[in-house]
């Protein structure tokens, strides 16, 4: 099962769906492609990885994770005046923020709301 808890028992968490396994492969991907062999097999074995691993092309699935993230958190709006951004990133936040429902109503449209029972924004006031 692919959301199954994995055990953190180093000989025991890399179960073949476990995210952990994931994310190990990914950091060992990760310290080979910025030239930290050394670092890499000594992970390996802390862990102690005894299966064959396959390598994903440079830079690798873990550093072009970080930098979209950076992108999106640098543009966010309390931080995009003092942190260097793309506009694609900016677009997306703005995006979001006009595109996002109500907390009050959730997804019901304002005229939507069934009269026979209490308004939600009555709540609040």
């Amino acid at each position: 099962e692919a959301n199954a808890p994995c055990d953190l028992t180093p000989s025991l968490f890399f179960c073949a769906p476990c995210p952990l396994s994931r994310l190990a492969l990914y950091v060992y991907e990760y310290l080979l492609h910025v030239g930290a062999q050394k670092s890499a097999q000594t992970f390996l074995s802390e862990i102690r990885w005894e299966k064959n691993i396959t390598l994903g092309e440079p830079p690798g699935f873990l550093h072009s994770w970080w930098c979209v993230f950076w992108d999106l958190y640098c543009a966010a709006p309390e931080r995009r005046d003092t942190c260097e951004h793309s506009s694609e990133a900016k677009a997306f936040h703005d995006y979001s923020a006009a595109a996002a429902p109500s907390p009050v109503l959730g997804n019901i449209p304002p005229n939507d709301w069934d009269a026979r029972r209490p308004h939600p924004a009555r709540f609040l006031s």
